[in-house]
């Protein structure tokens, strides 16, 4: 799967990466820790500065549950803090299907899971869970911190995944 398809369901959001996007259930203002499993295997944590204007377009975000342009709703249902939703996506000629949930477990904290789908069988998980530490340290503007690796300008971030996509394609 291309990591914009893959970046936009782990947080069933549309690109470009954004603060709101790596985190859309952190609907709060301040300093979000995201960890991430994909098939089993953790990724990098990230932390990362929410804004309230960007707290507030991720409530509107999960009012409205934005779809990816490439995908379209078989089905989506937002019951209490929890949606379930599937989408089938054209993706170099074929349709995959992602499966998923998201749920607010409080104000401060999430989390969500997606399935990929080809036909019938489940072909990658990708579980995420956030949680609120409080406010935000001194960080630049659109940056996020990466444990170990420092912090990177979400468009450095947004290469990367692009560059990773490539090589899992070859």
């Amino acid at each position: 799967m291309k990591p914009r398809v893959l970046f936009a369901l782990m947080g069933i959001v549309t690109l470009p990466v954004t603060a709101a996007e790596l985190s859309p259930y952190a609907t709060k203002a301040g300093q979000w820790e995201m960890t991430t499993r994909h098939n089993g295997q953790a990724l990098p944590v990230i932390r990362t500065c929410v804004d309230e204007e960007t707290a507030a377009k991720a409530e509107r975000n999960l009012a409205s549950s934005d779809v990816p342009s490439e995908c379209k709703v078989i089905s989506q249902k937002a019951t209490g803090a929890t949606t379930r939703f599937e989408y089938a996506c054209e993706e170099d000629g074929k349709t995959v299907h992602l499966r998923g949930q998201g749920r607010r477990v409080s104000e401060d904290a999430f989390e969500s899971r997606v399935e990929t789908l080809e036909g019938n069988q489940v072909v990658a998980i990708t579980e995420v869970s956030g949680r609120w530490l409080g406010q935000c340290p001194a960080q630049g503007k659109n940056t996020v911190d990466i444990p170990g690796m420092g912090q990177m300008d979400m468009d450095q971030l947004k290469r990367m995944a692009e560059e990773w996509g490539a090589g899992a394609e070859r």
